[in-house]
């Protein structure tokens, strides 16, 4: 089995996520679970797509300085079933046959 370099982030309601594109051009991690978020899904998905990353936001669409979590992995990588599982709080995926 392969290892995963997987890391947090805490943002800090940063519009440029705390330097999560600092850290994937110089850490190069696999997965990255991001706390203190204000962007959604679509916005996450276009700042990190271009590095080949997929992404999902768990941010509330109706209230932009809610704080929310975020989910950003390899594109190449079988993540699946990324869900809400606390409202702006947790968020779940399945990488492969794995919860994560």
């Amino acid at each position: 089995m392969v290892a995963l370099k997987m890391m947090t982030l805490n943002t800090g309601n940063s519009r440029v996520l705390g330097g999560l594109l600092a850290i994937i051009r110089i850490e190069n991690p696999d997965i990255v679970f991001l706390q203190e978020i204000t962007v959604t899904s679509g916005q996450l998905k276009l700042f990190v797509a271009k590095y080949g990353y997929s992404a999902e936001a768990n941010t509330d669409l109706l209230d932009v300085t809610s704080l929310g979590t975020g989910l950003i992995w390899k594109s190449h990588l079988p993540v699946s079933d990324v869900t809400s599982v606390v409202h702006c709080r947790v968020q779940m995926a399945k990488l492969g046959p794995y919860n994560i």
